[in-house]
């Protein structure tokens, strides 16, 4: 009786079971690996992403930048600008998005009559008169405008005595708080520490007697908080 060794279709039975056990490992390892790089963020081997994703991600990514570099140029721009523009009713200094120019109003016949009367041809920013939204919303609907110079609304000269340096402010104040505002560790309140400095109008005394002693300096001790039912309180 012959052996299976010496069969050829024996042999070919088993070169055909190794291919397919190669086949599996590999397939196995492979998955294994997959697996493994998709879980493991450090991975230099990740799935590899399309071209047409990758081309819209970037797209999205420079779509934002550009946006936000906007955003910061048009802030900056704002601030550098400021509320220059000054309304030609009311007097009150405005933003640019916040005003109109007279020359490209339209207005009908009763409300441009009531502009002319409340105007007061006061030019500000390029040499131009321009109107505030408010004062505008009034004249268009006939009203009498609440904050404006023809309705007795202005605001007081500055007188030139007022016109003091800070040493001179400190010098002429009766009273200088060396106050702070604190907040409690509990409940939310906020308590103000320090006291107030009867400074005497005379300068001869100020001078001449620095530092002074607490006696001399009519210190008035000061706690104040909202709630009664602390009995620190003054």
């Amino acid at each position: 009786m012959k052996s299976n060794l010496d069969n050829p279709l024996s042999k070919n039975n088993r070169n055909t079971c190794n291919i397919e056990n190669t086949a599996k490992s590999s397939v196995s390892q492979s998955h294994n690996q997959s697996f493994q790089n998709v879980n493991d963020p450090t991975s230099n081997d990740l799935l590899p992403i399309s071209d047409c994703a990758s081309e819209t991600l970037q797209e999205i990514q420079t779509d934002i930048k550009t946006q936000h570099q906007e955003c910061k140029i048009n802030f900056y721009k704002n601030i550098f600008e400021g509320p220059t523009y000054v309304c030609s009713c009311c007097h009150q200094t405005w933003f640019r998005h916040s005003v109109h120019q007279v020359t490209n109003l339209r207005l009908t016949k009763e409300a441009s009559e009531l502009f002319r009367k409340c105007s007061t041809d006061l030019k500000s920013v390029e040499q131009l008169e321009w109107v505030c939204r408010t004062c505008i919303t009034d004249i268009r609907k006939g009203q009498v405008l609440r904050i404006s110079v023809a309705n007795k609304v202005s605001f007081p000269n500055k007188q030139d005595v007022l016109n003091l340096y800070d040493l001179e402010e400190r010098l002429l104040s009766p009273r200088i708080p060396f106050m702070q505002i604190r907040e409690l560790p509990t409940g939310g309140q906020f308590s103000i520490k320090g006291s107030v400095v009867n400074v005497p109008v005379d300068v001869m005394p100020i001078v001449t007697a620095l530092p002074r002693q607490l006696t001399a300096m009519h210190t008035i001790p000061v706690a104040l908080k909202k709630r009664l039912s602390f009995s620190s309180s003054v």
